[in-house]
């Protein structure tokens, strides 16, 4: 699934690619873009480096009419619609992430992110962009759904380790029960039976907790597809 974001800003201060780079290295980002284009024509890939890795994002010029604009609600004075779209791989997904939202800062326009519903103006798309970035410098934070200042997604131990540690408590625990004297080996065999039930209870409530909250499962990489 493709990330989507769109930036609308006065049509006369669209900058030029060697002013939004120099504004995105002002603002501390480590995101390079691909200078050698005409910002009015480009109608795809736009390279990128974010980190010195490979990045970028699809690029898109408009100018919105009146009737457009009166239709979803922008402001007249923002007819300039640029759109950023990119999927989930770090450097493609924080290059339109950063470079969205400096451009939308740096020209007084507005970001909208159409799959959160949310609109930032100004200093609000700086922030919004820094939060992104430190999730992805500490996978552990990274909330759910990639909202930034969600409660965070707690990684849940693998069903599978705790299906066989289930699995080899019980087995334990029977032979211990038939081989072993009592008392004291029937004591050992009935923790280890216990040990085995709760290792399945265990399993049994992750994967629930799993079917009810899918959005809390995280992949590794980064965050989930929406």
């Amino acid at each position: 699934m493709s990330f989507d974001l769109t930036v609308h800003l006065p049509t006369d201060r669209m900058p030029n690619p060697q002013q939004w780079q120099a504004a995105i290295a002002e603002r501390a980002f480590p995101l390079k873009i691909d200078m050698d284009f005409d910002i009015v024509t480009l109608r795809g890939w736009l390279p990128c480096e974010y980190q010195g890795k490979p990045g970028g994002f699809e690029f898109y010029y408009s100018v919105l009419g009146a009737d457009e604009l009166r239709d979803t609600g922008i402001p007249e004075a923002a007819p300039c619609q640029i759109m950023f779209s990119t999927h989930a791989p770090k450097a493609e997904f924080l290059s339109a992430i950063i470079a969205a939202a400096v451009l939308a800062e740096m020209t007084g326009g507005m970001l909208m992110d159409s799959q959160e519903g949310r609109t930032y103006k100004g200093a609000e798309a700086i922030v919004w962009a820094k939060a992104f970035e430190k999730t992805y410098e500490n996978p552990a934070i990274v909330p759910r759904a990639g909202k930034p200042g969600g409660p965070p997604c707690v990684p849940r131990p693998g069903l599978g380790k705790l299906f066989l540690g289930g699995v080899f408590f019980i087995v334990l625990g029977s032979i211990m029960l038939l081989s072993k004297p009592p008392p004291l080996g029937s004591l050992v065999a009935i923790a280890s039976l216990a040990m085995g039930v709760l290792g399945f209870v265990a399993c049994v409530k992750a994967f629930w907790d799993g079917k009810k909250n899918p959005q809390g499962r995280r992949d590794a990489g980064g965050l989930n597809e929406r």
